[in-house]
């Protein structure tokens, strides 16, 4: 390969490793993937972080889907009826934290793009971070006694498939 060619790649190289650094940080980086990120502090500066991140698709997008997902774990889970009361159960504590999320989305939604001063944005992030932790205890009391009535195959089906609180 010529000189000429040679710079020509690195130049691609570097401009498409720069547009991409911009493009992270345009986004907030890596944190937006998280779904349990717990950083949305409704700091109406366009961050939402984990909760609401990439036009919605983060938690708030996950609370609009619940129905499905309840769907998609109690099929791939192959419940039996047996096991059926004990997956309501779980499935009631997953639609009551997906409301729960709907709720505090809509908040954030509804404060209008405003910044809220600092120790606004550190309560509003405080009563977040309690309302995961509440919808965490609430799921684990609901999941646990199911988690004990599944067979082992289904056991390392719900290991693989459920991941926290919604």
């Amino acid at each position: 390969m010529n000189k000429t060619k040679v710079l020509a790649v690195v130049a691609v190289v570097l401009a498409v490793a720069t547009v991409g650094t911009v493009r992270a940080e345009q986004w907030g980086g890596p944190r937006h993937h998280h779904m349990m990120g717990a950083t949305m502090d409704g700091d109406g500066g366009g961050h939402m972080g984990g909760w609401m991140s990439h036009r919605g698709k983060g938690m708030c997008g996950m609370a609009r889907h619940i129905d499905g997902r309840i769907a998609f774990l109690k099929a791939e889970l192959k419940i039996t009826d047996s096991q059926e009361k004990l997956f309501d159960d779980y499935a009631a504590a997953m639609r009551s934290n997906a409301q729960a999320v709907s709720d505090r989305c809509t908040a954030v939604k509804d404060q209008g793009g405003k910044r809220l001063p600092l120790p606004d944005r550190l309560d509003r992030r405080e009563q977040f971070m309690e309302a995961r932790l509440e919808a965490l205890r609430t799921t684990s009391k609901a999941l646990k006694p199911l988690y004990d009535a599944l067979s082992d195959t289904q056991k390392e089906s719900a290991d693989e498939l459920i991941h926290g609180s919604i």
